[in-house]
């Protein structure tokens, strides 16, 4: 029997998990986890001695263990973790790195879920499909994808990706599986307001199935992504603790940690009532008491509002298929009255179709099914979100620009047939070939120092100096999740296998619009 898959959302603040056995759809939780295991690392050396002396599991502890009384002081809790890709972090004496608490993260929660799944479903696995930002790039998507699997359960088995995709089309993918509408062609767009990062997708769905270029039937057309990598929920959090501050005494001394906790508690109960009571304690102890409305929230976070309607206006304006039927939200920060508001207003032809689906569920539920899907469900088409290309010299010159051999919307998996390049100069040896990734919608070819990232390179040694103009061959190759690779030949040596390089870790700086 296969093992199944367990599904992962990992979020800035909480991380949901599920898995799909025979047929139905298992949360992955304790029972009264209702929104997810908290995203959090946590250590501090206070903590660690106290559970030494008790003889007890010293930190870093991850998820509910780090979140709880025991794991003071409460400013060594670390969120918003995969937005630090490759920084260090330190903690007290503890010197680590961001990369290093994903995953332990991953692992504790591999390991919880694995708990729950031998209880419900008398099964264990290592097999993992991840929902990742629909900002981050191919070297991001690879590195925290190498993260995982360095990632271990009880019985020592490492973590393996079998699958990823970009959360939002995740949580289009959930909706469209479960939407009363199955006869006809269905487009929506998703509107995904997390914690650390705003995402958008437009998903297409297709009963009767779709032939690709390759023959096989897809039901699901992932056909754009996009958002902002520096929005979500706690960029509003931030906005309300700013009102906070200015409604304080002068004279309160209140920590930067301690105000935004409860800025964020403001904010939820700001969902549901027109005013709320924040107390706050300064530095000296005295608490302080303050009436927020959410008019005056609204108005401190309407700049981040508005910039998240530019993306939905811009991927609207670029995308040339069939209008969206459907605006689906989702995400926990999707779900302040303001963001519908703001989305009627600003798209009026939304009316009655707006539409707030699963806001702690569906990227995990999404991930699941793209991943384990029933077999009318089992092809979703996803595409490259950006362009990728080659930067070459122009002949003769100095001038350099990028060559694009894979245009953003193509269909994954892509495997691109053999360009063919030449050497600048007399005697050269080796040709250094250089993969560039789109850092804005519609690149400049010329402006590769704006408009692009390099991911990685591949290096053609000829095994001796050639002369100049001698020919060498290049292609790219994307796999089904949008992981990339590149292959160099010389075409004098036929019988020579092609040099690869599959994208390194390097450039860890999200796509920007």
């Amino acid at each position: 029997m296969e093992q199944p898959i367990i599904a992962v959302d990992l979020g800035n603040w909480y991380s949901f998990l599920c898995c799909q056995v025979g047929g139905r759809m298992l949360d992955l939780l304790p029972g009264d986890m209702r929104y997810g295991y908290p995203s959090v690392f946590f250590y501090s050396k206070r903590a660690a001695d106290k559970a030494r002396s008790r003889g007890q599991t010293p930190p870093p502890w991850c998820g509910a263990e780090a979140v709880k009384a025991k794991a003071v002081p409460q400013g060594n809790r670390v969120r918003g973790l995969k937005q630090h890709l490759g920084e260090a972090l330190e903690l007290d004496d503890w010197k680590g790195s961001y990369d290093e608490a994903i995953t332990a993260l991953l692992q504790y929660l591999m390991r919880r879920a694995n708990e729950v799944l031998q209880t419900e479903a008398l099964q264990t696995t290592p097999r993992l499909a991840l929902a990742h930002p629909a900002t981050y790039t191919v070297p991001q998507m690879l590195h925290i994808k190498a993260l995982a699997e360095k990632a271990t359960l009880e019985d020592g088995r490492h973590v393996q990706v079998v699958g990823m995709i970009a959360e939002p089309a995740a949580g289009a993918l959930d909706f469209l599986v479960n939407s009363p509408i199955k006869r006809e062609e269905t487009t929506v767009l998703t509107y995904d307001l997390g914690a650390g990062t705003f995402d958008l997708a437009i998903v297409t769905a297709y009963p009767e199935g779709r032939k690709s270029a390759s023959g096989s039937t897809y039901y699901y057309d992932i056909e754009r992504t996009g958002g902002l990598p520096d929005v979500g929920g706690a960029r509003f959090d931030e906005a309300l603790a700013g009102v906070l501050r200015q409604k304080l005494p002068g004279s309160a001394r209140v920590d930067e940690d301690t105000l935004l906790r409860r800025a964020e508690e403001a904010k939820l109960e700001l969902t549901d009532e027109e005013e709320t009571e924040v107390e706050v304690a300064d530095a000296g102890g005295v608490l302080h008491s303050v009436t927020v409305t959410r008019q005056e929230f609204e108005r401190a976070a309407r700049p981040l509002l508005e910039r998240t309607l530019a993306s939905v206006r811009k991927m609207l304006a670029d995308y040339k298929g069939k209008r969206p039927e459907m605006l689906v939200l989702t995400g926990g920060s999707s779900q302040m009255p303001m963001v519908r508001e703001a989305l009627l207003k600003a798209f009026p032809e939304f009316e009655g179709k707006v539409q707030l689906y699963r806001p702690s569920r569906a990227i995990a539920y999404g991930a699941a099914r793209f991943a384990t899907p029933p077999a009318q469900e089992r092809d979703v088409l996803q595409r490259a979100p950006r362009d990728i290309g080659i930067r070459f010299y122009y002949l003769n010159s100095d001038r350099q620009y990028v060559d694009t051999y894979i245009p953003a919307g193509t269909p994954l998996p892509f495997s691109g047939g053999f360009e063919r390049s030449s050497t600048r100069r007399e005697g050269q040896r080796r040709s250094v070939f250089t993969v560039m990734e789109a850092a804005v919608a519609h690149p400049d070819k010329h402006e590769w120092e704006r408009d692009y990232r390099e991911i990685m390179t591949v290096e053609l040694d000829y095994g001796r100096d050639v002369p100049k103009g001698t020919p060498a061959e290049t292609r790219l190759v994307l796999d089904s999740d949008g992981l990339l690779s590149v292959e160099a030949r010389d075409p004098g040596r036929p019988e020579k296998p092609p040099m690869r390089c599959t994208c390194r870790l390097g450039d860890l700086k999200p796509a920007r619009e």
